[in-house]
C-alpha cells in the first residue's frame, strides 16, 4: 500500500533547487571575482592618469611662470628701447627747432645794426628772467641795485625783442610789462614768480591803517556789544596809528630779510655764496647765483610756508642770552660719535645677514644718492672764518644737536629754528604777513600750552588784525570758556539730545507678556582743548564775582591796554605807567557785571541802573543766586575733591575716582581670584586681612568644609567624651559624609562654586559702598572696631587652652547647626556669628591678651551706650510723615513761579543738602540721571527730636499703596510690653535686641533698573539723580525692609517659634536663660549675615544679653 502523501517528492524538489542555487552562487562568485579584478585594474589606471595630469599641470605652471618672467624682461627691454627712441626723436625735434630759430635769427640780422650782431636769444631770456627774479626780491622788501651796464643792456634787449615775431605756442610772455614774449626751447614751461602775488609796502600800510573786513562766514554765534572784549561791534579788523605802522613795517622788512637768510641756509647750492656775502645786494650780484637757483628761491619767497614765516618771526624776537643758556644746558649732555667715522665705534663682529633679509632701516635710492653727494663736499671749505677760526661742522666728537650762529648775507642767524614759545610781537607779525591764515593755523604752530592759551586770549580781545582770526570768539559763551582755559572747537547742541531720546515699555503685570524695554539714548557733547595736568583745572575755577572769570588770563590782561578813541587793544610796553591796563579796567569801580538775556528790555534796564548808580558788581534783578561760587559749592567740593585742599600738586590719576560698583560693572570681576579660591573666604574685611597677617596670626581659622573651626589639633583632650561616642558629633559626621556623596559632578560643582564667588564679590563691593556712604558720626571708626573685635575673638577661641570652654562652644555650634539643618559649607558663617556675640556672654575674651585693648570700649558698656541715642534722622517714610513736617516745604514751594523755579527755595537748604548728596554720589549710592524727569524733590528740614537740619526727599507725588504680599511692621506690638510679659513668666530670662545695619538715608536693599524712575529725584540746583538702593523716604520703605528681613528667618520659623520677634529692621530675642539666649542670638545673627552675605548686625545699635529692666529703660528712639 503506497502511503506517500507527497513528502518525498517535495524533498526531492528542495534538493534539486538546492543544487541549482549552489551552482548559481558559484557562478556569481566567479563573476564577482572577475568584476572586482577588472575594477582594481581600472582604479590603478585612473590613479595613474590622475598622477600624470598633476605632473603635467605642475609643468605647465612652471612653464607659464617662466614665460611670464621672460615676457616681463622683454617688455622692460622694449620699454627701455622706446624711451631711448623717444629721447632721440625729441632731441632731433629740438635740434630742428633750434636750427629753424637760428636760421630765422640769421635772416633778421641782415636788417639790424652791426651793434646787434652778437645778440643771443637764449642768453637774453636768461638775463631777462634774472632781472625779474631780482625785482621780485625787491618787491619782497629785499633791496637790490642795478649797474648802468645792466640798464643799458635791458634797453637794448627791449629794442631787439620788439622786432622778434611770435612764431609758436611755446612763446611765453614775461611777467613784466613792456616786454615782448620770448621763445623757449623746452617743451615744458617752468614756473616763474608773479610780482602781483606779493603785497607791497604801500598796500600793507593801507591795510594796517584802515583794517580789513571780517570774514563773517567763519564767525559762529552772536558777537555781543558792550562787553569788555567787544565795547563796540566793528566789521573791520584792528587798525594801528601811524607811528606803530612805521615800526611794524620796519619789522616786516627785517623779518623778510631773516626769512630770505633762513631759506638760503637750507639751500646747498647758494649757501657758500651767502656765507661769503656781506649783504643781499652782494649776494644777488654774485655770478655764481644762477637763474635756475634764483628762480627756486624766488618761488619760496613768493609763497613761503606758515612754518617758515613763524620761524622768521621768532628769529626777530630771539634772545641771544636765552640761546646761550640753552647751549650751556646742551653742553652737559652726553656727546655721541657718529657710527662709521670713529674707528673705536665700529662693531668688531657683525652677524652675516641672510639672503632676502630686511634691513634695519630702509633708505630709498634717492636718499642714498643725496647722502652720497652731501658727503662728497667738504663743508669746512664752504664756510668762512668766524672770529679768526673756521666753523667746523664735523660729526666726530660733536653733539647731535650742536647749535651755532652763522653769518648769511651780513646777518647773524642761528642754524636751527627756535623751539621756544614765540613772543607776542612775533605772532602779531605772523598775522600781518600771513594775512589769509586762520587762527587754527597759528595754533598748530604753537610750542606749548601757555603760548597756545595766550594766542587764543589775544584773539578773543581782537589783538590781531586777521580777517579769519575771529571765528572762535564770536560766541559769548565760548569766549568765557576760553578765558577759563577750556578752549572749545566743536559743540553739539542742535538738535537737543533729549528730543532724540526715546524710551518705550511693553508688557508688564497687567499683560500676558513679560515686561520689555526699548531705549534709544542720545547725548550732546563738546570737544575742547585743555591743558594736560593743569592744576587749575583740577582745582577748578572758583568764580565768586564777575571779574574772577578773567583770573586765568590775568597775566596777559596786565600787559594790554585799550585806546579810548578807537577802543582797540594794544600791547603795553614794559615800564609804561601812563595807561590803564585791561586788568585795571576790569577791577575798576566803573565796571559792572550783569547776568541775563541780551534783549532790548534788559539793555534799557541795565542802562537805567548804571545811570542811577544802583547797579551792583555782582547782583541785578535777573541775577541767579547760584550763578557764582557759594558756600554750598565749597562744601560740595570738599566732599567730591578733598585732594584739592592739599598744597601739594595733584596726581591726575587720582582725580575723579570711580565708585566701586561702577568700576566693577565696567571692568568685571577677577577670575584669577576665583581660581585662587577667593570664594572660600568671607567677603568682610577681617577675613581678607587674616590671610595677609603675619606672626602668630598666620593660622587659618577654618578648613574648607568649615566643620573643624573649633578643633585644636595639638590637644587630644579637647573634648570630654570620645567623638564616636557622642551622638551629636556622630550625627553631624554622618551628615557631612552624605553631603559629600551628594555633591554634583564637576561641571555643576564648578558653576555652583562660581556663583558663590560672584555672590561674595557683590557682597564685598556693596558693603564697601554702603559703609562709605554712612554719614553718622564716628560710623567708620565704629565699624572697623567691630570687625577687629570679631577677628580677634575668632583667633582667641581657636587657640583657647580651656578644654571645657572649647567643648561647650563646639557643642553649641553643632547644636545650632543640627537645629537649623544648616549645610556644612555654611558652618563658617555660624562661627563668625558666634564670635560676634561671644564677648557679650563670656568675659574670658575681654580678659585675655587679645581682648584687653577692647575691654574699655563703649561697645561692651551697653548701659552707658544706651544713654546716647544715635544722632541721625529717623527712618519714617513719606507715607507716615505728619502734616506739620510738610508745612514749611509747602509754604516755600508756593513762592515758586513754576515747577522749575528752584531759585525761590531757601539757599540754606542748598547748604545742607548739597554736601550730603555729594557724599552719597561719590560713594556710589546715587547716580546721575540722563534726562530731566524726576519723581521726587530734595529739600532740607528739621525733625522734632533733633535741631539739626537734614536731607529729605518729597515723594508724595507717588501712590502710597502698600505692596501686595507684604505685612505691615506697624501691626507688631512694641518690644517693651513683650519683654515685660515674658520676664514675668521666666525669672532668669535674658534678652537681645539685634538691629540690621543701615545708613541714615537708605536700606541695604537693591533697586532694579525698572524701579529707578519711581526713586529718582532732583536736587536744589536742578540736577537729577537715581537711587541704587532703597531710600528710607520712599513711600512704604518700612514694608520693604520688614518683608526682606522676615524672609531671612522664615525657613526657621518653626524652630524659633515666638522667641524671635521682628519689627522692621530689629529682632527681639527672648531667652529663658543665658544659654538659650546665646543660642537664639547666634542663630538670628547667622540668618542675617549668611548667604548672600550682604547684611550685617550692627552691634553699636544692638543690645545683647540684657535683662528686662534694661530694655524697659531704653529710650524709645532705640526701639522705634
Amino acid at each position: 500500500m503506497d502511503m506517500d502523501y507527497g513528502h518525498a517528492k517535495f524533498l526531492d524538489i528542495l534538493q534539486g533547487q538546492r543544487a541549482t542555487i549552489a551552482k548559481a552562487l558559484e557562478r556569481l562568485e566567479h563573476r564577482a571575482a572577475e568584476v572586482m579584478y577588472k575594477h582594481e585594474q581600472w582604479f590603478n589606471w585612473v590613479r595613474q592618469c590622475q598622477n600624470e595630469e598633476e605632473e603635467n599641470r605642475d609643468k605647465e605652471q612652471k612653464k607659464v611662470k617662466q614665460e611670464a618672467a621672460l615676457f616681463k624682461r622683454h617688455w622692460k627691454a622694449a620699454e627701455q628701447r622706446m624711451r631711448e627712441y623717444r629721447a632721440k626723436e625729441d632731441k632731433k625735434r629740438q635740434n630742428a627747432f633750434l636750427d629753424k630759430i637760428y636760421k630765422e635769427r640769421l635772416a633778421e640780422q641782415d636788417t639790424e645794426d652791426d651793434s646787434d650782431m652778437d645778440w643771443d636769444p637764449i642768453e637774453d631770456v636768461l638775463e631777462d628772467n634774472r632781472g625779474n627774479f631780482i625785482g621780485n626780491e625787491s618787491a619782497d622788501g629785499t633791496p637790490s641795485t642795478e649797474t648802468p651796464t645792466k640798464s643799458a643792456k635791458k634797453k637794448k634787449k627791449s629794442k631787439s625783442k620788439s622786432k622778434t615775431p611770435s612764431t609758436s605756442a611755446a612763446a611765453t610772455p614775461a611777467p613784466s610789462s613792456g616786454k615782448k614774449p620770448t621763445v623757449t626751447a623746452q617743451p615744458v614751461q617752468e614756473p616763474i614768480p608773479d610780482k602781483s602775488l606779493i603785497e607791497t609796502r604801500a598796500e600793507m600800510h593801507v591795510r594796517l591803517k584802515n583794517g580789513t573786513e571780517y570774514n563773517q562766514d567763519k564767525i559762529v554765534g552772536l558777537m555781543v556789544a558792550g562787553t569788555m572784549e567787544n565795547p563796540i561791534i566793528d566789521t573791520k579788523t584792528v587798525s594801528f596809528p601811524e607811528h606803530q605802522i612805521t615800526k611794524l613795517l620796519e619789522e616786516v622788512l627785517e623779518i623778510k630779510h631773516l626769512l630770505f637768510c633762513r631759506l638760503l641756509l637750507g639751500h646747498a647750492t647758494l649757501l657758500p655764496v651767502a656765507l661769503r656775502s656781506d649783504s643781499v645786494e652782494e649776494f644777488l650780484a654774485d655770478p655764481e647765483v644762477t637763474s635756475s637757483t634764483l628762480r627756486d628761491l624766488c618761488l619760496k619767497m613768493e609763497r613761503p610756508g606758515l612754518q617758515e614765516i613763524r620761524d622768521a618771526c621768532a628769529d626777530l624776537f630771539r634772545s641771544d642770552k636765552d640761546e646761550e643758556e640753552e647751549d650751556e644746558d646742551m653742553a652737559e649732555t652726553d656727546f655721541k660719535q657718529v657710527e662709521g667715522n670713529d674707528p673705536f665705534d665700529r662693531r668688531i663682529l657683525k652677524p652675516r645677514r641672510g639672503k632676502g633679509a630686511l634691513p634695519d632701516q630702509w633708505i630709498s635710492r634717492r636718499d642714498r644718492n643725496k647722502a652720497k653727494n652731501a658727503q662728497s663736499k667738504n663743508l669746512s671749505e664752504l664756510l668762512p672764518n668766524v672770529g679768526g677760526a673756521a666753523v667746523e661742522f664735523r660729526q666726530q666728537k660733536q653733539s647731535k644737536n650742536k647749535k651755532v650762529r652763522v653769518k648769511i648775507c651780513g646777518r647773524n642767524i642761528w642754524n636751527y629754528p627756535s623751539d621756544k614759545a614765540m613772543h607776542r610781537g612775533g605772532w602779531l607779525q605772523f598775522c600781518i604777513l600771513a594775512k589769509d591764515s586762520r587762527l587754527q593755523d597759528a595754533m598748530e604752530l604753537c610750542r606749548h600750552w601757555d603760548e597756545f592759551f595766550e594766542l587764543n586770549i589775544l584773539a578773543a580781545w581782537h589783538y590781531f588784525p586777521g580777517a579769519n582770526w575771529a571765528e572762535w570768539v564770536g560766541n559769548r559763551a565760548r569766549q568765557q570758556m576760553l578765558q577759563l582755559g577750556f578752549i572749545m572747537y566743536f559743540q553739539s547742541d542742535k538738535p537737543d539730545a533729549m528730543d532724540l531720546t526715546v524710551r518705550h515699555q511693553s508688557g508688564g503685570r497687567s499683560s500676558q507678556f513679560r515686561r520689555s524695554h526699548a531705549v534709544f539714548e542720545a547725548r550732546n557733547f563738546i570737544c575742547a582743548h585743555i591743558k594736560r595736568d593743569d592744576q587749575m583745572l583740577f582745582k577748578a575755577h572758583r568764580i565768586r564775582k564777575g571779574v574772577d572769570i578773567y583770573g586765568p588770563a590775568e597775566y596777559i590782561l596786565r600787559t594790554l591796554y585799550r585806546d579810548e578813541g578807537s577802543h582797540r587793544i594794544y600791547h603795553l610796553e614794559a615800564g609804561d605807567q601812563s595807561k590803564h591796563t585791561i586788568w585795571d579796567d576790569l577791577n575798576s569801580d566803573r565796571t559792572r557785571f550783569f547776568y541775563g538775556e541780551t534783549s532790548k528790555e534788559n539793555r534799557e534796564k541795565w542802562n537805567k541802573l548804571l545811570e542811577s548808580g544802583e547797579a551792583d558788581t555782582t547782583v541785578n534783578d535777573n541775577h541767579s543766586s547760584r550763578l557764582f561760587y557759594n558756600q554750598a559749592d565749597v562744601l560740595e567740593d570738599a566732599v567730591l575733591f578733598p585732594e584739592e585742599q592739599s598744597s601739594e600738586s595733584i596726581n591726575p590719576l587720582q582725580i575723579g575716582s570711580i565708585e566701586p560698583i561702577k568700576k566693577w560693572e565696567d571692568e568685571g570681576l577677577s577670575l584669577q581670584a576665583w581660581v585662587n579660591g577667593a570664594d572660600l573666604l568671607n567677603s568682610d574685611t577681617e577675613d581678607e586681612s587674616e590671610e595677609d597677617s603675619g606672626g602668630d596670626d598666620d593660622e587659618v581659622l577654618e578648613d574648607d568644609d568649615g566643620s573643624s573651626e573649633w578643633e585644636d589639633d595639638d590637644d587630644d583632650e579637647a573634648y570630654s567624651d570620645d567623638d564616636e561616642a557622642d551622638p551629636l558629633m556622630a550625627k553631624m559626621l554622618q551628615k557631612f559624609m552624605e553631603e559629600a556623596k551628594s555633591k554634583p559632578d564637576l561641571p555643576e560643582a564648578t558653576e555652583e562654586s562660581f556663583m558663590t564667588f560672584l555672590d561674595r564679590e557683590k557682597a564685598r563691593i556693596f558693603k564697601e559702598v554702603w559703609h562709605k556712604a554712612d554719614l553718622e558720626p564716628n560710623a567708620q571708626e565704629h565699624y572697623l572696631e567691630m570687625l577687629d573685635m570679631v577677628k580677634s575673638c575668632r583667633k582667641f577661641i581657636q587657640r583657647d587652652d580651656d578644654p571645657k570652654f572649647s567643648d561647650r562652644m563646639t557643642r553649641l555650634h553643632l547644636k545650632i547647626m543640627d537645629a537649623l539643618d544648616m549645610p556644612m559649607d555654611l558652618g563658617r558663617d555660624l562661627n563668625k556669628a558666634l564670635c560676634k556675640i561671644h564677648p557679650f556672654f563670656y568675659p574670658n575674651f575681654l580678659d585675655s591678651e587679645r581682648g584687653t585693648r577692647l575691654k574699655d570700649s563703649l561697645l561692651f558698656k551697653q548701659e552707658e551706650r544706651a544713654k546716647s541715642p544715635p544722632d541721625v534722622r529717623t527712618h519714617i517714610s513719606n507715607k507716615y510723615r505728619s502734616k506739620e513736617f510738610w508745612a514749611n516745604l509747602d509754604s516755600e514751594t508756593k513762592k515758586m513761579k513754576d515747577k522749575d523755579d528752584l531759585e525761590a527755595l531757601p539757599e540754606e537748604w542748598d547748604v545742607t543738602v548739597r554736601p550730603i548728596i555729594a557724599h552719597l554720589f561719590k560713594s556710589g549710592v546715587l547716580r546721575t540721571r540722563a534726562d530731566t524727569w524726576h519723581s521726587g524733590q530734595a529739600f532740607a528740614a528739621v525733625e522734632s527730636h533733633r535741631p539739626t537740619s537734614d536731607l529729605f526727599i518729597d515723594f508724595r507725588s507717588q501712590k502710597n499703596e502698600i505692596p501686595r504680599g507684604m505685612s505691615t511692621p506697624h501691626s507688631i506690638p512694641d518690644f517693651k510690653p513683650t519683654v515685660s510679659a515674658f520676664a514675668a513668666k521666666n525669672p532668669k530670662a535674658r534678652f537681645s535686641i539685634l538691629r540690621l545695619w543701615s545708613a541714615a538715608y537708605f536700606y541695604p536693599l537693591m533697586i532694579g533698573p525698572d524701579n529707578h524712575d519711581p526713586t529718582s529725584f532732583r536736587d536744589l540746583v536742578g540736577r537729577n539723580f537715581i537711587w541704587m538702593f532703597v531710600p528710607k523716604d520712599m513711600p512704604c520703605s518700612e514694608y520693604s525692609i520688614h518683608h526682606s528681613a522676615s524672609q531671612r528667618i522664615a525657613p526657621y520659623k518653626k524652630w524659633f517659634g515666638d522667641r524671635v520677634v521682628l519689627k522692621r529692621d530689629k529682632f527681639l530675642i527672648l531667652g529663658k536663660d543665658m544659654e538659650e539666649c546665646m543660642m537664639l542670638t547666634a542663630a538670628v545673627t547667622w540668618c542675617v549675615q549668611t548667604k548672600p552675605w550682604r547684611w550685617e548686625v550692627d552691634l553699636w545699635k544692638s543690645f545683647v544679653n540684657v535683662e528686662a529692666g534694661f530694655v524697659e529703660g531704653l529710650d524709645d528712639r532705640w526701639l522705634d
